[in-house]
């Protein structure tokens, strides 16, 4: 079921992330629908911001929405959406702020974390997860590499250990 982010609520959450150079992650949006949080996090200086929709109908919608989108708080100008499924993503080697707004159930939640682990372990780096309206968190709190940074009833951000 798709539901759009509340704005404020997204940027409450933002505001909280345990990070001093924006400019040194790249933000990711999971199971991203249309793309509004795309624009929410392109308002900081994220060395990048990508999307991750498995929906075609979504990723196009998101795409004509990325097309027409100027806004002068924007402050990162690298802004991009993929289509692919979160259980398969490749996650970039880098440090990274994954995004999730209940984006699928714990099946899909449950492969994608895999895959992120497997990531991890391959280049250690500080990875930020931010889950709004938090469902599933119990299975980013069984990651070994994972830590809880703050839980408010409107969002948990977990990091990792290596900053």
């Amino acid at each position: 079921m798709y539901a759009p982010v509340r704005t404020a609520n997204a940027r409450a959450a933002l505001r909280e992330l345990p990070l001093q150079d924006h400019s040194a992650y790249t933000f990711i949006d999971v199971g991203s629908g249309k793309g509004w949080m795309l624009f929410v996090a392109a308002e900081y200086p994220f060395r990048k911001v990508l999307k991750v929709e498995y929906s075609t109908e979504l990723q196009a919608v998101a795409e004509a929405n990325l097309r027409s989108y100027r806004h002068r708080s924007q402050r990162c100008k690298d802004v991009a959406s993929i289509h692919a499924n979160a259980a398969e993503f490749d996650f970039p080697e880098e440090n990274l702020v994954l995004y999730m707004f209940n984006p699928f159930g714990p099946e899909v939640m449950s492969r994608m974390l895999a895959n992120l682990e497997r990531s991890l372990e391959r280049s250690p780096r500080h990875v930020i997860v931010v889950m709004l309206w938090p469902e599933n968190a119990e299975l980013v709190e069984e990651m070994a590499e994972m830590k809880v940074f703050q839980k408010t009833r409107r969002h948990h951000i977990y990091q990792t250990q290596t900053a």
